[in-house]
């Protein structure tokens, strides 16, 4: 905060040459010594006659009361002009000093160094105080009660008398109203004409000082807060690790009995693999002995005893072909499936499928119409796996078709050598489609849909799944749909005319 003085040091500094009564009273009286002393000296010698002398030294006093009253008039005006000249500057100062004093936005005091007397305050300091100027003017700051703690009275002048000015000490100042209020406090002592006076600047802080302390307690809390949640944050962080740890080793756990399970999955595909031979075998000698009895080899069948063993024929395919997906299913995953790399003509393949397919659906009375778009193509790869992978798609289409028909095509997909060329076979139907939310569980293992569509027919879930993993593992292919609910649906075989 600045204490507010006239400002003295511009005017100060001017380079003015200024008069006084004294030196023109001196200069006066010096020039008449000089012509006392010189002008007859220089009369003598100018001019020897006496005559003449005479008639010069008549005219003498003339030309110095000429020459005299020549100099006072310039010297008084000099004179007058400089006092013109100090008078304005001194009031441009003073309404400065006095615009800068009502006009500050601080508390202005002008007072009396001697004793404490009253001169002059500003419109802030009675906005402060609440005092008016005509309680004030006259009175000292200990009539009117201002300090609220005397020592702070004593130390400002005191510093005031020792080293003649005083910035932003700390006080509380009491107001009209009795209330206490914080202030920075400066002060300058500054001479006038009637002695020393002290100029006083105050600035309410009571406001800001509130702000601080606001501030500092928030801080306080805030440090106290992050405190508590960062211990918090480490209980947390330290239950987060042991949980963590605790996860771990549940992880490893869960890695262990997944090896076991893994193992124990290998073994089961191994044993259902390698136990082959004896699932088969039982199963051929039931159906082998029932067509014997059923075309009466061993004699005459009644009408009842011929349907007996035709559902014994029908049963005993059915188990025989679910053993055989379960097992090549096992000969997969225990990577044991034996793959017959063959030359083969794709139309016999196709029509043997066809035909095959054929006596099923004229055994089921459906009326479908079996259609073949076969191509002459040279194929190298496993004919039983492809052929038994169409089987199963063509089968799907005869279940879920009740009357249409069943188109089976062909198509190359790709140019060039036979070991680049890829080879598509289509199955498509125009039975009751599938949904396309239920088009991505076809090929999950077990995931039978005709329940959904109201249809019933034999079979356990597993032709899809194992038909895809043979394109995709032992053809080198694969096996996509595409489908419309209502209207039918196309499978796709995608495989190279000559496997990796």
């Amino acid at each position: 905060m600045d204490t507010l003085v006239p400002n003295k040091s511009t005017d100060e500094k001017r380079p003015i040459y200024r008069l006084s009564p004294f030196k023109i009273a001196a200069c006066y009286a010096a020039v008449g010594v000089l012509w006392i002393i010189f002008s007859d000296a220089v009369v003598g010698a100018l001019f020897k006659n006496p005559a003449t002398i005479t008639e010069f030294s008549a005219g003498k006093g003339l030309a110095y009361v000429i020459l005299t009253a020549i100099l006072l008039y310039w010297m008084i005006k000099k004179y007058a002009s400089g006092q013109e000249r100090t008078e304005a500057r001194l009031r441009r100062s003073e309404e400065r000093f006095s615009k800068a004093f009502r006009n500050s936005p601080d508390a202005i005091v002008l007072s009396f160094l001697r004793d404490g007397r009253i001169i002059e305050v500003n419109d802030s300091f009675m906005s402060m105080s609440g005092y008016g100027l005509d309680e004030v003017i006259g009175r000292t700051s200990i009539d009117l009660d201002l300090w609220a703690n005397p020592d702070e009275r004593q130390q400002y002048v005191k510093l005031l008398k020792a080293q003649g000015n005083v910035k932003n000490i700390d006080v509380d100042f009491r107001i009209k109203s009795g209330k206490i209020i914080n202030c920075l406090l400066s002060g300058e002592t500054v001479d006038f004409t009637d002695g020393q006076h002290v100029i006083s600047v105050i600035r309410n802080v009571t406001e800001t000082k509130k702000a601080e302390k606001e501030l500092n307690n928030y801080r306080s809390n805030l440090e106290m807060l992050v405190d508590k949640r960062t211990r918090e944050l480490q209980e947390t962080q330290l239950e987060l690790m042991n949980l963590v740890g605790e996860m771990n080793i549940k992880t490893e756990e869960l890695a262990s009995a997944n090896e076991r399970l893994m193992e124990l999955d290998r073994l089961k595909s191994m044993f259902i693999a390698s136990m082959s031979h004896e699932f088969r075998t039982p199963l051929n000698a039931i159906i082998g002995f029932s067509s014997i009895l059923h075309d009466e080899w061993s004699g005459h069948l009644n009408n009842e005893q011929k349907e007996e063993t035709t559902a014994i024929i029908r049963a005993g395919r059915h188990l025989l072909s679910l053993v055989n997906e379960v097992i090549d299913i096992s000969k997969i995953e225990a990577g044991m499936l034996a793959v017959e790399i063959e030359d083969f003509e794709l139309n016999e393949l196709m029509n043997e499928a066809a035909d095959s397919i054929r006596k099923d659906a004229s055994a089921k009375d459906k009326d479908i119409k079996i259609i073949i778009q076969p191509i002459r193509q040279r194929m190298h790869t496993d004919r039983k796996r492809l052929l038994q992978c169409l089987l199963n798609l063509i089968g799907n289409a005869v279940k879920f078709t009740m009357n249409g028909e069943i188109c089976i095509s062909a198509r190359l997909l790709t140019a060039g050598s036979d070991d680049e060329k890829q080879l598509e076979v289509t199955v498509a139907d125009t039975g009751i489609g599938i949904a396309q939310e239920d088009i991505p569980k076809l090929f999950e293992p077990f995931i039978r849909l005709q329940g959904s569509y109201g249809i019933q027919c034999p079979g356990t879930g597993l032709g899809l799944y194992l038909s895809r993993r043979l394109a995709r593992e032992v053809l080198g292919g694969d096996i996509t749909v595409a489908s419309e609910y209502g209207k039918g649906s196309t499978f796709n075989i995608r495989i190279p005319l000559r496997p990796a």
